[in-house]
């Protein structure tokens, strides 16, 4: 099994905020623009860095060969087009450019689909609040026990969720107190 890569912003954690919650409807609707802002402002950094990295390489490139093409690799013979971009390609900080370039890009490309995520989890709002609306889930198929149990168990996981939540906020509350 591979490794999972963690990158600087895994920290806001896409999992729960891809997460849909039937009975927290509301809640999911009411902070869903602001999820959107989140994610869309890390993608818009990513991308910004990508930029940043096309520039390094491409600067890195050009100092590269003018520093062959003033002599820097003579001991390779002729100096041809070919022999030039080969010398390049075999520096350290020009492989080095190119695998901040790849990382940048890797960054974008994980944000564009984190934000295809939330674009489905809203499409996913819309819909259970027409089922709830038309009264899809007022007349269940199982027996109202089975219903009961299960809607207790899903208020439960969702409170327990709504703890945890409110301890991490005290304790970030805590520790910015104690910054401060």
């Amino acid at each position: 099994m591979q490794n999972i890569i963690k990158r600087t912003w895994d920290e806001y954690n896409l999992g729960d905020d891809a997460e849909l919650d039937k009975y927290g409807l509301d809640e999911a609707a009411r902070i869903q623009s602001s999820l959107m802002v989140k994610w869309l402002d890390l993608l818009a950094q990513a991308q910004d860095d990508l930029n940043e990295a096309k520039t390094r390489l491409a600067d890195k490139e050009a100092e590269l060969q003018l520093r062959a093409r003033t002599g820097a690799c003579e001991e390779y013979g002729k100096l041809t087009e070919s022999v030039i971009k080969s010398w390049v390609t075999i520096q350290p900080s020009y492989k080095k450019a190119v695998q901040d370039k790849n990382k940048a890009e890797s960054d974008v490309t994980y944000l564009q689909n984190a934000k295809t995520v939330l674009e489905h989890k809203k499409a996913m709002i819309q819909i259970e609040a027409n089922l709830w609306t038309c009264g899809y889930f007022s007349r269940p198929s199982v027996c109202t026990e089975v219903q009961n149990q299960h809607d207790n168990d899903q208020k439960t996981a969702s409170a327990n969720k709504l703890r945890d939540t409110l301890r991490k906020r005290k304790h970030a509350l805590k520790r910015e107190m104690v910054e401060d």
